[in-house]
C-alpha cells in the first residue's frame, strides 16, 4: 500500500530590472543589452506518507548557498524543517551571476540577488499555504539528436605542435540524447506541474549580451501553448558537463581556420538567430511531444531521499575551504529517482548509474546546489582538457585531480544504492 502524493506548484518571474553584467564567461564584463526572455523560479512541492521534498528550478548558472538557505529557512518557518531541498539551475550563461564563489565567471550583484532570495521565500510561502491536492504522476522517456560532446583530441598548433583535448565537436564522443518528462497531474489529468530533463549546455543564443533562459525558455513556452500559461514548468540539467548544442562555426576561406578545422575539428560556438530558433524550437516540439504522448505512464509514488557527501580535498590534490561534492537521490516510485549532482557532470558518469542501480529509471542531474566545478572521469584526468583541469582558475579552484575522483565518486553513489 502506498501513499497519495500530493502536490503544489508555482513559479515566479526573476528577470532583471537593471542592466547588469552577466555569468557564464570570462571577460565579458559589460552589462546586458537587452532582454530576450523571461528568467524563472518554478517550484514544486511534493509530500506523501510524512516525507516532504521541494524541488526547484532556477533560470541562473549555479544556484548560490544564499539561496538554498532561504529554502530551507522558510521551509522550517512552515514547520517542515525535514523537508529536503533540491535547487538545480538551468545553467544558462546568459543571466545575471548569483555565486560569490566564482567572480572570474560573471559579478554578482548583490540587490539583484536578493530580490531573487526574497521570491523564492514568497513563493515556498505561496507553495506552503496553498490548498494540497492528490496527484497523479507520469513519467516518459524520448530521443533529441540536439547536443553533441566537445571534447576532441588534436593537434594544438600554436608553439611546438602537440596533441591534446581540445574544446572542438566530436560528433562520435559519449552522449545522453534522452528526454525525461515527469508530468503531476490532477484528478482530472489536467498537469498541475511539468518536469523535465535533457543534458545540453545551454550557451548557443546568437546574442552573448541578452538576458535569456536560453533553450530551457523556449521549452517552457511550447509547454505553455499546450498546457496553459501558468503551468509551472521545472528544467533539470542532465549531465551535460561535456556536451553543448551542435553550433559548428563553418572556417569559410580562411586558411588558418581551414587548417585547425582538418588538424583540430570543426569549432564550436553560438547559432545565427535562424540556426537558434530551428534548433531550439525543434527540441522544444520535441519535449512537447512526450508530454503530450499517449505513451506517458503512470507511475505509483513512493517518496524517499537521501543525501551523501565528499570533502573535495577526497578528490582534489591541496583543496582547501569547507566546499564538498554532495549528491542527492530522489525516489519517486520504486523504479523511478533522480539523482543530483552539485556539479557540472560529465556524460560518461551515466554509464555508472545503470550498473549502480539496476531495475531504476534515473534521471541525472547536475547544477544541483552549491557547485564547485565540472567532475570528470579518470580517464579525462590523465588526458587534461578544460572539464579535467583548465576550468579551475576561473571556478577559484587550485590544486589538480586525483587520479582516484571517479573511483571515490562512484563509492559514494554505491553507499546511496545500498
Amino acid at each position: 500500500m502506498t501513499d497519495d502524493l500530493e502536490v503544489t506548484a508555482g513559479s515566479v518571474d526573476i528577470t532583471p530590472r537593471q542592466r547588469l553584467p552577466l555569468a557564464g564567461w570570462e571577460g565579458r564584463t559589460e552589462p546586458f543589452a537587452a532582454i530576450a526572455d523571461s528568467l524563472e523560479i518554478a517550484a514544486i512541492l511534493l509530500r506523501s506518507g510524512g516525507v516532504s521534498a521541494l524541488l526547484v528550478s532556477v533560470d541562473l548558472l549555479f544556484v548560490d548557498d544564499g539561496l538554498e538557505s532561504t529554502l530551507r529557512a522558510e521551509l522550517e518557518r512552515a514547520g517542515l524543517g525535514d523537508c529536503l531541498v533540491l535547487a538545480a539551475a538551468s545553467h544558462t550563461h546568459f543571466a545575471p551571476s548569483c555565486d560569490a564563489g566564482k567572480p572570474a565567471l560573471g559579478a554578482r550583484d548583490a540587490g539583484y540577488c536578493a530580490d531573487v532570495e526574497r521570491k523564492a521565500a514568497a513563493l515556498v510561502d505561496r507553495l506552503v499555504g496553498s490548498a494540497r491536492q492528490p496527484t497523479r504522476l507520469r513519467y516518459v522517456a524520448g530521443q533529441a539528436r540536439h547536443s553533441v560532446n566537445r571534447r576532441r583530441r588534436g593537434w594544438q598548433l600554436s608553439g611546438r605542435p602537440q596533441r591534446s583535448v581540445l574544446m572542438r565537436a566530436n560528433p562520435r564522443g559519449p552522449n545522453d540524447q534522452t528526454i525525461h518528462v515527469l508530468r503531476f497531474d490532477d484528478e482530472e489529468g489536467v498537469p498541475q506541474a511539468i518536469v523535465w530533463s535533457y543534458a545540453c549546455h545551454p550557451v548557443a543564443f546568437p546574442h552573448g549580451l541578452h538576458v535569456t533562459a536560453e533553450f530551457p525558455g523556449v521549452v517552457r513556452r511550447y509547454l505553455r501553448e499546450c498546457f496553459g500559461a501558468n503551468v509551472p514548468v521545472l528544467f533539470l540539467q542532465g549531465f551535460a558537463g561535456d556536451l553543448r548544442p551542435p553550433a559548428i562555426i563553418a572556417p569559410g576561406r580562411h586558411p588558418g581556420r581551414r587548417l585547425a578545422a582538418v588538424f583540430q575539428g570543426q569549432a564550436l560556438g553560438r547559432f545565427s538567430e535562424p540556426g537558434y530558433e530551428e534548433w531550439s524550437g525543434s527540441l522544444a516540439q520535441l519535449v512537447a511531444g512526450c508530454a503530450t504522448s499517449p505513451d506517458l505512464e503512470e507511475v505509483t509514488p513512493i517518496l524517499r531521499h537521501r543525501t551523501s557527501s565528499l570533502p573535495l580535498s577526497a578528490l582534489i590534490e591541496q583543496a582547501s575551504g569547507q566546499r564538498e561534492l554532495r549528491i542527492t537521490r530522489l525516489a519517486l516510485s520504486d523504479d523511478l529517482q533522480l539523482l543530483a549532482v552539485s556539479a557540472e557532470v560529465v556524460v560518461e558518469y551515466g554509464v555508472h548509474l545503470e550498473r549502480l542501480f539496476p531495475g531504476m529509471r534515473t534521471i541525472p542531474v547536475s547544477c544541483a546546489g552549491q557547485v564547485y566545478g565540472y567532475l570528470p572521469t579518470a580517464r579525462m584526468v590523465e588526458e587534461g582538457g578544460y572539464e579535467a583541469a583548465e576550468f579551475f582558475e576561473p571556478f577559484s579552484l587550485t590544486g589538480r585531480y586525483k587520479v582516484s575522483v571517479e573511483e571515490r565518486v562512484v563509492e559514494l553513489m554505491r553507499g546511496l544504492a545500498e
